[in-house]
C-alpha cells in the first residue's frame, strides 16, 4: 500500500495562489501567437532594445496591446503571473 506524498508548502501556496488582476498581456500574446513564442521571448529578453520599441513591435505582430511599462516589468522579472507559470525573462 503506497501513500501519496503530501504536497510541499510551496506547492500548496502555488496551487492556491489567486493572482491579482487579469492575465498578463505577455501571456495573452504567447497564447494568441504560439508560432511567435521564440521571437516574443527573444525580444523581451533583448535588453538593448528600448521598452517602447519592443512594445510597439510586439503589439503590431500579435494584435495584443502592450505598454512599454509591461515590457520593462517583464524584463525585471516582476510579473507575478509569468513567475507563477515559470516564465523567466
Amino acid at each position: 500500500m503506497s501513500t501519496v506524498p503530501k504536497p510541499s508548502l510551496l506547492d500548496q501556496a502555488r496551487a492556491g495562489a489567486i493572482l491579482p488582476g487579469p492575465k498578463c498581456d505577455v501571456q495573452r500574446m504567447l497564447q494568441a501567437k504560439p508560432e511567435l513564442v521564440p521571437e516574443i521571448t527573444e525580444l523581451i529578453r533583448a535588453h538593448d532594445i528600448p521598452h517602447a520599441s519592443a512594445a510597439r513591435v510586439l503589439s503590431d505582430a500579435t494584435g495584443v496591446d502592450i505598454e512599454s511599462d509591461t515590457v520593462g516589468r517583464h524584463r525585471r522579472g516582476q510579473c507575478v503571473n509569468c513567475r507563477k507559470v515559470g516564465h523567466v525573462w
